[in-house]
């Protein structure tokens, strides 16, 4: 696409706990070029959003009146009539109004599982490999994302035109249900049960809290008193010091790898993913990073503990996404068409 059109295109994804700016016209893969904004440092506007895209354009020297906005949310999207729900009240909005209050030609907004789905299939040479295999070149990919909540969705080979294309499926898989797989999960889950008051979703216990309710499920069942500190992104550092209740930290970490390996079999195996598993997010890249080897014997383990022969798993192969700009790229591979007559 021109130069001067992908000028006038602001690429945004919106995570829970920061955005992500750039030009459609930057290089990507510099990441200089990406802008981030904590999500805490705009809590204190009353439009939030609007101001931090407004903000944007205006250092960019953008007039709003040219411009296009393509915009990522860890929310569904269906119907641009429908209100965008995200964290607090006042992150909220209606696709229409918020173009409207924006003034800017056109702003596109897509689920944030969508954006990193059109993006993986670039990302051959960024991967990391968690369990070797051998994918079927033009089957379904398995793209699972675990951020603050967890995503699902699947990627489907498609003749568009007479080309082939990767083409996402928009899902809410991570609300799907999920079951323990041994007497020590099901005393977890039970415990985490406890607090929530109905059946547990995959986002219950896969997601950044969900981790954290493993955690405190282990503490309590042991009669041990939590780490008020801890959080999330800091458990994997507990899990290896040397302090002597290090080891329900751990036993958390343990417990995570083996039920996102037990999520991602069932999902591959209704997702027919002969073309592979991709992992993205925060929490994967930390627990299954390289030097964490028991972690990803544990996800390994479990992914081909069930399945309808050894064979069916063993061949698909698992990866970690991790460009930090994969979602931008996203956005950014399926500009519409229609910028092109400008």
């Amino acid at each position: 696409m021109h130069h001067e059109i992908c000028s006038k295109i602001v690429l945004c994804d919106f995570g829970r706990t920061r955005l992500k700016f750039s030009v459609a016209s930057d290089d990507l893969n510099d990441d200089t070029k990406i802008v981030v904004v904590p999500t805490d440092s705009l809590n204190k506007h009353a439009h939030p959003l609007e101001f931090a895209i407004k903000d944007f354009m205006r250092q960019r020297g953008m007039k709003p009146k040219d411009s296009h906005v393509m915009l990522s949310v860890p929310s569904f999207v269906i119907d641009p009539s429908i209100e965008i729900t995200m964290m607090d009240a006042s992150w909220q909005f209606k696709i229409d109004e918020l173009k409207a209050k924006l003034g800017v030609r056109t702003l596109d907004v897509l689920n944030d599982m969508m954006a990193l789905s059109y993006g993986a299939p670039a990302t051959i040479q960024t991967r990391l490999i968690l369990k070797s295999g051998i994918p079927l070149d033009g089957y379904p990919i398995l793209v699972v994302s675990v951020r603050s909540g967890v995503g699902v969705s699947g990627l489907f080979l498609v003749d568009m035109k007479n080309q082939n294309t990767w083409v996402p499926i928009q899902s809410e898989g991570g609300h799907l249900e999920i079951a323990p797989q041994t007497k020590e999960e099901a005393i977890i889950l039970e415990q985490v049960e406890r607090k929530i008051l109905r059946p547990l979703t995959a986002q219950d216990v896969l997601s950044g809290h969900g981790v954290m309710a493993i955690y405190k499920a282990i503490c309590a069942i042991n009669s041990a008193e939590p780490d008020g500190t801890l959080e999330a992104r800091t458990l994997l550092d507990k899990s290896e010091s040397d302090s002597r209740d290090s080891v329900w930290a751990k036993v958390a970490i343990e417990t995570w790898c083996n039920l996102l390996g037990s999520f991602i079999r069932n999902l591959t195996l209704a997702y027919g993913a002969h073309g592979g598993v991709l992992l993205a997010g925060p929490l994967p890249s930390s627990y299954l990073q390289k030097g964490q080897d028991q972690n990803r014997s544990l996800l390994s383990q479990r992914f081909l503990a069930g399945g309808p022969t050894p064979n069916y798993l063993a061949r698909i192969p698992i990866s970690l996404l991790t460009d930090p700009s994969i979602y931008l790229k996203g956005l950014a591979r399926i500009i519409p068409s229609s910028f092109q007559d400008e």
